[in-house]
């Protein structure tokens, strides 16, 4: 008899054994097959918990006791999930993907390797709250427009943004690294993407305040080279491989044999 349905996250953090989810077949168990819960059937004085947090050993026994458990019957429940984990991974482990399948894969989906325009910028902010009077924007306009005069007047930027700027950014000169469309705010986003390399944006508004944007970099959109992500589609259609293996060897065993359910569904 097979014990294969059932989540050992699920029913260790709080589930109990009067829910019942399925194991995830794309989310391997880490360690020995029982994640986060591997100390619990051996806590080693009070206050070791495994992997979640019991004030005592006290505190542990009631909890099992609250998901339905003994010591001794979460020890056992715990090496039968050990053991269904370790059948599923000899099932997986005889899995291949083919350098043919990456690449066929690639270029069937050539929209998922498609990176965006992105835009990489440093910028400088100037706070005005939602509740601001007419005379505190005024004085804010007035600092902003006195900072933008001096960055074309050809200051530094990055040191501009250190020495005025109020947004977390200014240690790092205003850097935000790249980002595509639809990261931003609008106003910002817009007045991002129509600059030129070097250029620096008129006094943007926006719901943080206002800001000076310059432009640091763009990168155009572009297809990524299939040997940038090999290795990363590589794991993935393996994963997926292992998925489909686990779920026809589960339906094998059900057609074939009883399959016994730790918790009822």
């Amino acid at each position: 008899v097979l014990v294969l349905e059932v989540d050992v996250h699920q029913c260790a953090l709080g589930a109990g054994p009067q829910s019942a989810v399925r194991m995830p077949v794309n989310d391997p168990v880490p360690g020995d097959g029982v994640g986060p819960v591997a100390g619990l059937a051996e806590p080693q004085g009070p206050g070791h918990d495994g992997g979640l947090r019991f004030s005592s050993a006290a505190d542990f026994l009631a909890r099992l006791a609250i998901e339905g458990y003994t010591l001794e019957s979460y020890r056992k429940h715990l090496q039968r999930l050990v053991v269904a984990r370790k059948y599923l991974d000899k099932v997986t482990s005889r899995v291949v993907v083919s350098e043919a399948e990456v690449h066929d894969f690639y270029t069937e989906n050539p929209e998922s390797f498609r990176r965006p325009e992105t835009v990489r910028v440093r910028h400088i902010l100037v706070k005005v709250p939602d509740t601001a009077s007419d005379d505190v924007r005024q004085v804010a306009r007035q600092r902003i427009e006195t900072i933008l005069a001096q960055a074309r007047a050809g200051a530094d930027f990055a040191d501009l943004a250190r020495r005025h700027s109020e947004d977390a950014t200014a240690p790092q000169g205003g850097e935000l690294g790249y980002f595509p469309r639809g990261k931003m705010v609008k106003s910002f986003e817009q007045a991002a993407f129509a600059l030129q390399p070097g250029q620096l944006s008129d006094v943007v508004e926006s719901p943080f305040g206002l800001h000076v944007i310059k432009l640091e970099d763009r990168r155009p959109a572009q297809l990524v080279a299939e040997s940038q992500v090999r290795d990363q589609l590589t794991a993935h259609l393996q994963n997926l491989r292992r998925q489909q293996a686990e779920e026809r060897e589960m339906q094998r065993l059900r057609a074939d044999a009883n399959i016994e359910i730790l918790v009822p569904l």
